[in-house]
């Protein structure tokens, strides 16, 4: 019975290492295709900026009044005058009671405004910044007003990069 015994040991390990296996390749398999996430932020940017298979931007900043109102004039003040940054998108979706639009009405090619649709999208409800890799959603920094000021500087740093 010992024999026996050892060789049901080994079929369980044998469909043990074959479930893991399966399910290393199905992951993988996953995360080489582009997520639901990606898909619906690359289709709105297609849809709001005409962007297609050229499509190079690696950061969108997301302008929002639904957050703290100092962070979010703080955010519009950092970015407003940066609109022409070559690989940045804005979207905008405020009002203009909380800060001033100015910088963001001039009719930059990277700004566009937002009549809510984005929010629906799931990825920030507030104010923040997705950062892309490929095409594809890498980070996405929802504005923290515990984290502000380290943020801005962040994103400053972000922006300066670019511009350049």
């Amino acid at each position: 019975t010992g024999i026996h015994e050892s060789e049901g040991l080994q079929e369980i390990e044998i469909a043990m290492i074959t479930r893991w296996t399966y399910w290393m390749i199905l992951s993988l398999l996953a995360a080489c295709g582009p997520s639901s996430r990606d898909s619906a932020l690359q289709n709105y940017l297609n849809e709001r900026f005409g962007t297609r298979s050229g499509f190079a931007s690696d950061f969108v900043f997301v302008i929002t009044e639904d957050g703290c109102p100092v962070c979010d004039r703080r955010f519009a003040d950092l970015l407003r005058e940066r609109t022409e940054c070559m690989n940045c998108l804005f979207i905008v979706r405020a009002q203009g009671s909380s800060f001033s639009l100015n910088g963001f009405l001039e009719g930059s090619p990277n700004t566009r405004f937002d009549d809510g649709s984005f929010k629906s999208l799931g990825l920030l409800e507030g104010s923040g910044v997705i950062l892309l890799n490929e095409r594809r959603i890498d980070s996405i920094i929802p504005l923290r007003i515990e984290e502000i000021d380290q943020q801005l500087s962040y994103f400053a740093t972000l922006l300066g990069s670019e511009s350049k």
